[in-house]
């Protein structure tokens, strides 16, 4: 008959009493072999949360110790300075709201991304103690995971962080880069999918997706993928790469022949010297931008703890610490303008402007707060401005049709950037600014053609089809409208 548990041959109080060892290195051994045949072992015993200042303390002392080949003394001093800063936001953080899950977060990123990684964990661990479904605790386990190579364990984090919040495109992408390394294609083509659907503008997204259809042989598809890579980015040089290839599979030798004429003269100018030659990594930078990025982090804690000062605060200092940075000014220019502080707010639009020349949507934030302003003359400027970086775009001739329309001048532009507008995007509110101004215009059969179609893409819009009836009545096509009683 055999014994209670503990008096096995093997069991810990055998295994202790032959090897003549203390209880707590047995049971050290026992967690040992728990977690290498496939649990998670989070605790057995209370404990306590990690210290933010010794980890501060030994993110600092390991930052200080990794040399930059090329890093001058001089530059060392500030990487280790900005980051100093950065942890000190952090912290800050932790101390104000010991039991916030996103605060310890925070701390985690900063010390992840000045090269901390134990203590980074210690701090996404403590954040799951204090809240098990904070989805970004685990997407960053799952990072974490992904970086060392343990895929299975990344996939079933970054599964976890679905769960508690579906639909995040960070998440999805991780996953899906996951699934790939464990080679499952089929389930990494879905969560590819729905990146790109939830975030349209991810260029790496969609170049992940289309390398998943060239491995899965959907060439069309992954060529598809490619050309929206170069839209989003034109100077990727593997879309071109692989544009060449998937071109070459589906026939198209003469295609094939330009794209790798362009992916050539793309790779000549990289290796050239001069100011043609693309940048090299520059480490100030990045370490401006983590230090940028934590206090935009703190910022957004601080507001949703309702402390309004502190955020702008922290967003104000990351916009100094970053001078290229838009995540603190995109920020602060939420916040402004959900304080209705117009003229802060349009401030922070023309540094955007500035910033970023080739980026439509900051000319047209800008134009739109001129026009709140009264400044009608400056928005015009701004909207032409987003036509002309974009001219693939509809948004920047819609606006402009808008403002001609609403000041009731310049209509024969007014149509000329609404039919530029439907020709981008034939949808029914750009029909109806164009059946708008071709009234106006007394191109009343114009003017119908383009609001039948609005009423007919979208049935349910009383506008469009009031804005016919007026058009049909002008005609005599129509009796005239009898007048609604009150």
């Amino acid at each position: 008959m055999l014994g209670r548990r503990s008096d096995r041959v093997g069991g810990p109080t055998e295994v202790r009493r032959r090897l003549r060892l203390p209880r707590a290195v047995v049971w050290t051994g026992a967690l040992c072999v728990l977690v290498g045949a496939g649990y998670e072992v989070v605790s057995l015993y209370a404990h306590r949360p990690p210290d933010p200042a010794r980890v501060v303390a030994q993110t600092l002392r390991l930052a200080s110790q990794a040399e930059g080949a090329d890093r001058s003394a001089e530059v060392q001093q500030q990487v280790l300075a900005l980051k100093h800063e950065a942890l000190a936001v952090a912290q800050k953080l932790v101390e104000q709201y010991p039991a916030g899950a996103d605060a310890w977060c925070v701390l985690g990123l900063v010390a992840s991304r000045c090269g901390n990684r134990s203590g980074a964990v210690q701090c996404w661990q403590r954040a799951l103690e204090l809240a098990p479904q904070f989805s970004l605790a685990w997407h960053c386990l799952g990072r974490d995971a992904l970086q060392r190579g343990e895929y299975r364990q990344a996939v079933n984090y970054l599964r976890k962080a679905l769960e508690a919040e579906p639909d995040v495109p960070e998440v999805l992408l991780a996953l899906a880069d996951a699934l790939t390394h464990l080679d499952q294609p089929h389930e990494a083509l879905e969560s590819y999918k729905k990146h790109v659907r939830l975030a349209p503008g991810s260029v790496e997204g969609w170049f992940r997706l289309g390398q998943m259809y060239m491995q899965l042989r959907e060439y069309g598809q992954a060529k598809a993928c490619h050309k929206r890579v170069l839209e989003l980015d034109p100077d990727c040089k593997l879309a071109l790469h692989n544009l060449a290839l998937v071109c070459e599979r589906l026939g198209e030798q003469e295609e094939a022949r330009k794209y790798r004429q362009a992916f050539a003269a793309r790779e000549a100018k990289d290796r050239a010297p001069g100011e043609h030659r693309r940048p090299k990594y520059d480490d100030l930078a990045a370490t401006q931008d983590i230090a940028s990025s934590a206090c935009c982090a703190a910022g957004r804690v601080y507001a949703a703890m309702g402390h309004a000062e502190a955020a702008e605060a922290c967003w104000r200092k990351g916009a100094e610490l970053s001078p290229t940075s838009t995540e603190p000014r995109l920020a602060l220019l939420a916040f402004y303008e959900k304080q209705e502080r117009l003229d802060d707010a349009l401030h922070v639009a023309e540094e955007l402007r500035r910033l970023r020349p080739q980026s439509p949507e900051y000319h047209l934030k800008a134009g739109w707060l001129h026009i709140r302003l009264g400044r009608v003359e400056a928005a015009e400027a701004a909207f032409r401005q987003a036509a002309e970086v974009a001219p693939e775009q509809p948004e920047g001739f819609v606006a402009l049709a808008q403002l001609y329309l609403s000041q009731n001048r310049a209509l024969g532009k007014a149509k000329e950037a609404a039919s530029r507008a439907v020709a981008l995007a034939p949808v029914a509110a750009h029909y109806f600014l164009l059946g708008t101004a071709c009234q106006r215009l007394g191109d009343l059969p114009g003017a119908r053609t383009a609001l039948e179609e609005a009423a007919r893409l979208d049935p349910g819009k009383p506008q469009y089809r009031q804005a016919l009836a007026g058009v049909l009545v002008q005609m005599r096509l129509l009796p005239p409208l009898e007048p609604r009683l009150p």
